[in-house]
């Protein structure tokens, strides 16, 4: 309560000293001013939210096991929402193909998010959140991509999956399910301690450039593929995940060294044309390099 917070300041002797606060976004205006009515003064909050990330970059290996149960659920989930993928059914048949598993394994949905056909070089549903469509049926044909991401036990799971509703892809569309398969393995190449994060990036915008998804004369920094974002905001190549999705966030230049026990969640997305693929692996950060944690979903989800 406001009246306990305020009390709790005075015994610590920081009722009139600047306080770092984490969690900003979460404290109300109205308590933050009955704080400061108890102690007689405006309070000096100043953000604090970056240390507690930082420090909270590198799991223990209670955390671990934690998100290891996370991604198994969250694994579970996701390969029954794509066993739901057929023509008739709509996004949200196939989420509730999957979220019973989840919530009856002590977990919850921050969100999935769908996207199918022409709107499938978007990473979510326009008109979202909830980012999954309950009206339109899907067709034979339409690439869809699933991104599941949440708590189990308040540790997350978060990946991707794409395919093809009916199984078989037309040449084109091949291509860009394929495009994602050969380019996390690529990223994945260059996990391990002493590399940085910006690493993984330039890895990743390296194989674009290679493979004929970037112009060798850009910048994912400066500027988007021209076959479509990797996200409709920067470019991006994943993040950690822990308690919610987190620092390190794998944006170009990033010096933050990777070391043994983090968790990222690596993931590429790409498009060509109206159409989209999306692939995420999470993965502990070992002492020589990495394992994936959600192996036992497949990849894979066309012949």
């Amino acid at each position: 309560t406001p009246d306990a917070v305020a009390e709790a300041l005075r015994e610590l002797g920081l009722d009139d000293k600047p306080l770092g606060l984490v969690g900003q976004q979460v404290l109300l205006a109205s308590t933050r001013d009955q704080i400061a009515a108890r102690l007689g003064h405006e309070l000096d909050l100043r953000p604090a939210d970056d240390i507690l990330e930082t420090m909270r970059m590198v799991k223990s290996d209670a955390e671990v096991a934690l998100i290891r149960n996370a991604v198994r659920v969250g694994g579970e989930c996701m390969t029954r929402m794509m066993n739901a993928v057929e023509a008739g059914v709509t996004q949200g048949d196939v989420v509730a193909a999957g979220i019973a598993h989840l919530v009856a394994n002590d977990g919850f949905p921050t969100d999935v998010a769908i996207t199918t056909g022409s709107d499938s070089w978007l990473y979510h549903n326009p008109v979202g959140p909830p980012n999954w469509d309950c009206t339109e049926p899907l067709q034979t044909g339409e690439m869809v991509h699933v991104d599941l991401w949440g708590p189990v036990r308040r540790y997350y799971t978060d990946f991707a999956r794409s395919t093809v509703v009916g199984g078989e892809p037309t040449a084109a569309q091949r291509e860009i399910l394929e495009a994602p398969l050969q380019a996390v393995p690529e990223i994945l190449s260059a996990v391990r301690p002493g590399n940085t994060i910006g690493d993984l990036f330039d890895t990743g915008e390296r194989w674009m450039k290679e493979n004929g998804w970037l112009d060798p004369s850009l910048s994912l920094a400066d500027s988007p593929p021209e076959a479509g974002p990797l996200f409709e905001h920067v470019p991006i190549f994943g993040h950690g995940i822990g308690m919610s999705t987190e620092q390190p966030w794998i944006v170009a230049g990033n010096p933050i060294e990777i070391v043994p026990n983090m968790v990222l969640a690596i993931e590429f997305i790409i498009s060509r044309g109206d159409e989209g693929a999306y692939l995420e692996h999470d993965v502990l950060v070992t002492d020589d390099g990495y394992e994936i944690l959600d192996a036992d979903c497949p990849e894979r989800w066309w012949s």
